[in-house]
């Protein structure tokens, strides 16, 4: 859709590639001289801007600075996520555990690092570097009382905030007419999350973010900055190529035999007990390759591992992904799966199974 109602055009896009703010600029900074610029641009103009950030509390990856290199998986293919009390990385599909490597193992380089910005981190550049400019944050923790979220966006609609720093709350169904600037602060969050899905979910969370921008008579721009403009998701996004995207990222779920060239079936074991989450993930995980290998083959069994929100309001979450080519076939050995667990065998656990999962998260 090149074109948005009222017969507006989409805003164009520019791709800034971070590895050059660092290694050519020595920018350390959240914010490249590109944005930053336009920002003091739009601002001085009386113009409003709303800067994007897809921040999850679990999406932190390693990554060179200098050549966007990220540490995956070899057997899953999603990026492998930094537990900061063990110090290591693991893979939140198999359960793959690696030590964080001291360079990069592409290029050498020592600026590897594990990344994991907030949207109060971009507030407080925002701030630093445009003191004048009226500021608000709108995420989870800034919206928590009733009515917040309501009343920031009323007064961002009326013109009392300049900048507006947000999460998936401002990623879509929005109009502000005086919004001529969006920044994607780091598009490589969406990339990165421990999901099959990220490409797509990061193509889809970039054109609605996009899409917030100059949507009145005013021209507006989306800047996004990366460390991987090669990515097919960003260079289809850059060009609002809904056709090129879906051709790449179907050949990409192809080669790892993703949905939907097999069923998938997420297995979700939670409770508030650490350790019997953790007993009864791999007692399961056993059970169903026992059975697997004497009545069900073909039936691709990952797992168990700990889910990559590993804890939700005081609960442990770990999980398995079940795969095969035939449907019915996956189906049938859920079904026996559910027929053996015993309520003591999961006691004091709950065992959910979520048959073609829109989220792995």
């Amino acid at each position: 859709m090149p074109r948005r109602v009222m017969d507006i055009s989409l805003p164009p896009i520019e791709i800034v590639d971070m590895r050059y703010e660092l290694v050519g600029r020595r920018n350390r900074s959240i914010f490249s001289f590109r944005l930053r610029r336009r920002m003091a641009e739009e601002l001085k103009k009386g113009h409003q801007v709303m800067l994007f950030l897809n921040r999850r509390g679990f999406s932190t990856y390693v990554f060179c600075r200098e050549c966007g290199y990220v540490e995956r998986c070899e057997n899953c293919s999603v990026a492998l996520t930094y537990h900061r009390d063990r110090n290591l990385m693991i893979c939140h599909h198999c359960g793959l555990e690696r030590p964080v490597p001291r360079g990069c193992p592409r290029c050498k380089s020592m600026y590897i690092r594990h990344f994991g910005i907030g949207t109060q981190q971009v507030e407080a550049e925002v701030r630093k570097f445009f003191p004048k400019a009226r500021v608000a944050r709108m995420d989870s923790d800034a919206v928590s009382s009733k009515g917040s979220h309501a009343r920031i966006l009323d007064a961002f609609r009326k013109g009392e905030i300049d900048v507006l720093v947000g999460t998936q709350m401002i990623a879509k169904g929005l109009d502000f007419p005086n919004v001529t600037l969006v920044g994607v602060i780091n598009a490589d969050l969406a990339l990165n999350l421990p999901d099959f899905r990220a490409g797509e979910r990061a193509f889809n969370l970039l054109t609605q973010v996009g899409g917030r921008s100059g949507r009145s008579e005013k021209d507006g721009m989306v800047i996004i900055q990366t460390y991987n403009p090669e990515h097919y998701s960003i260079i289809a996004a850059k060009s609002h190529d809904y056709k090129s995207f879906y051709a790449e990222e179907i050949a990409a779920r192809e080669a790892v035999m993703y949905p939907p060239f097999t069923a998938a079936a997420s297995v979700l074991i939670r409770g508030s007990d650490e350790e019997i989450v953790v007993q009864v993930a791999h007692r399961l995980a056993e059970m169903m390759r026992e059975l697997r290998d004497k009545e069900f083959g073909g039936i691709d069994i990952i797992g168990p591992a700990p889910a990559p929100l590993m804890r939700i309001r005081g609960r442990y979450r770990w999980h398995l992904l079940v795969k095969s080519i035939e449907r019915e076939r996956m189906t049938l050995f859920l079904r026996e799966i559910m027929s053996r667990v015993s309520s003591k065998m999961i006691a004091g656990t709950d065992l959910i199974v979520d048959v073609d999962p829109i989220s792995l998260l």
